[in-house]
């Protein structure tokens, strides 16, 4: 279960909701975690990454959108786990991650092909 709010004044906005909550796992041992929320992309950003920043590189590779998209991934968008690389997924990027992900796939083309990536639309 995960619960939004925000901490005002050393509360929880969100404590009656929260209270309510507890009776489900009466009885039961639990454990509560509490994290600074992330605030993930927006459709619009997944909209122009998909629909224009992959086919555009794909275009430059003369590649499928999904060749493109893997391939990008595998350079800029992976975790180490020892000697492995863990591909991570778009949809758990922060808008920072997404950000600074579009600035790589620029820097990418730039120096490739001289060319930067398309504008997103305002």
């Amino acid at each position: 279960m995960i619960i939004s709010g925000r901490i005002e004044g050393g509360k929880f906005s969100n404590l009656p909701h929260l209270l309510r909550s507890f009776k489900q796992f009466e009885d039961r041992r639990v454990t509560i975690t509490i994290a600074p929320l992330k605030p993930k992309w927006t459709d619009q950003q997944r909209k122009f990454l998909f629909g224009a920043v992959y086919p555009f590189v794909a275009d430059l590779l003369e590649l499928t959108v999904e060749e493109a998209r893997s391939g990008l991934k595998g350079l800029y968008l992976f975790e180490r786990h020892g000697v492995m690389k863990v591909l991570r997924s778009e949809k758990d990027l922060s808008i920072e991650e997404y950000a600074e992900y579009l600035d790589r796939i620029d820097v990418f083309c730039v120096d490739h092909f001289g060319i930067n990536i398309p504008e997103a639309e305002k």
